[in-house]
């Protein structure tokens, strides 16, 4: 519950008071630490790590999504998240890195998130790329693409004609 009202806060936009609820759960460590609750938890550093993205807050987002990355073991989740904070803070290149390595353990048959990689475009100002990319998680009926609808992440693209459509393919309300 204390990571899910966190992610709640995130959701709102309320990024200071999430990072607060995901510090606090951090703290909790009850349970196994391998889902939600304590300090080896790589999905509360995840979303935490997101929180100080969209906070501007990089360093920081840097640390927790290491963190995460390394707690789970390399996911490809965390590092298309690292992906995207790189292009947010304007690191460019290591960006591009991050989308060929994704492309890469594509390639050698490992499942990578097409919302991984649109999201990195999207972070990268490449709204045609992040389209390409949204349009292959439809095809695919991903279903993190449950989140359009709410997450941050898509912000810079719903005055786009194109995000208008893939919700109506969605058959969501626009």
């Amino acid at each position: 519950m204390n990571s899910w009202h966190g992610d709640t806060l995130f959701l709102a936009r309320r990024y200071t008071e999430a990072i607060e609820q995901y510090q606090k759960t951090l703290k909790i460590g009850i349970g196994d630490g391998k889902l939600y609750l304590g300090p080896e938890s790589p999905w509360v550093h995840y979303a935490l790590g997101h929180a100080y993205v969209e906070k501007g807050m990089f360093t920081e987002a840097f640390a927790e999504l290491n963190q995460a990355k390394e707690l789970s073991e390399n996911s490809a989740g965390v590092w298309e998240s690292l992906g995207y904070a790189y292009a947010k803070s304007g690191q460019r290149d290591e960006a591009i890195k991050i989308i060929n390595q994704l492309q890469e353990r594509a390639s050698r048959g490992e499942y990578v998130y097409p919302l991984g990689i649109a999201g990195i475009y999207i972070g990268l100002g490449d709204k045609d790329q992040a389209f390409v990319w949204l349009d292959k998680a439809f095809a695919e009926r991903t279903d993190k693409l449950r989140q359009i609808k709410t997450h941050p992440i898509y912000d810079p693209l719903r005055s786009d004609q194109r995000f208008t459509g893939l919700l109506r393919r969605m058959r969501l309300p626009t």
